[in-house]
């Protein structure tokens, strides 16, 4: 079984031409980019600051941020994988081979999975950072009330 032409060009920039076009291969780049933009592979500009807006916001959150932020680093899964290698001399080109036409198959039917997985590990993580901080800004004016029935208390 052989890759399609169309999943070659998609998955790798393939230059076929002793002249090189670079305004054309930048447009593709950023054509794939916008493409897995709105795949959800890629995150846009306004959320990475956004992220880095909440990264901040959660490390004042004390150990229960600190456990979001870890599990946010987790929550994308990688569809790309491990290399395939083989360290076999002889048999190891065909190995490897098997496994790239393997993961081919196997990741049309997965792809999408994992996809929707990491979507819904994103929005998890999203709404328990939306609690986290909420928690501690309750927590906050708690202290501040605790604090004011005790100065009124001494009155």
């Amino acid at each position: 079984m052989q890759i399609s032409e169309k999943e070659n060009k998609e998955n790798n920039l393939l230059i076929s031409s002793s002249s090189i076009d670079v305004q054309n291969i930048i447009k593709e780049i950023k054509e794939r980019i916008d493409k897995r933009k709105r795949d959800g592979i890629y995150l846009k500009g306004d959320d990475v600051a956004q992220l880095e807006e909440i990264e901040l916001k959660l490390k004042e959150t004390g150990e229960l941020g600190q456990k979001l932020l870890r599990l946010n680093t987790f929550a994308t899964i990688d569809l790309e994988g491990d290399p395939i290698v083989s360290h076999r001399k002889i048999a190891g080109p065909v190995i490897k081979l098997f496994k790239k036409i393997s993961r081919v198959v196997i990741r049309k039917y997965t792809d999408s999975i994992f996809c929707k997985q990491s979507n819904f590990n994103s929005e998890i993580i999203s709404y328990l950072t939306d609690i986290s901080l909420k928690l501690n800004q309750i927590e906050k004016e708690l202290n501040k009330l605790k604090q004011l029935i005790k100065n009124n208390e001494k009155k």
